[in-house]
């Protein structure tokens, strides 16, 4: 299951997790649309780049939207990760839990 999905548009940008909405009305959502397809883990590692993979993927087949973007938003990075992520397509956004605080 995705964490979250980020629509954008001209107008919009909207922030949700995939189980707010049914297929269709999802299809309908991201119609035409930029998506980002958002998995959310305290460190990265090689699961969560798999899950992104699948994630971006399985998204792109069932929805069609104008493009998907893979981000993996986590605690920690890792070097050699974080370059794999880049081979693949995958932003990776490392944030510090304490910065909402």
């Amino acid at each position: 299951m995705i964490d979250g999905l980020r629509f954008r548009s001209e107008y919009r940008d909207e922030i949700t997790v995939q189980a707010a909405f049914s297929q269709s009305q999802l299809r309908d959502i991201v119609e035409d649309r930029h998506v980002e397809v958002i998995e959310l883990k305290s460190s990265l590692n090689r699961p969560v780049i798999g899950q992104a993979i699948a994630g971006r993927d399985m998204f792109k087949r069932d929805y069609e939207p104008r493009t998907v973007e893979p981000v993996v938003v986590c605690g920690s990075g890792d070097l050699t990760l974080e370059w794999m992520c880049r081979r693949n397509g995958i932003r990776v956004e490392i944030v510090d839990p304490m910065d909402d605080i």
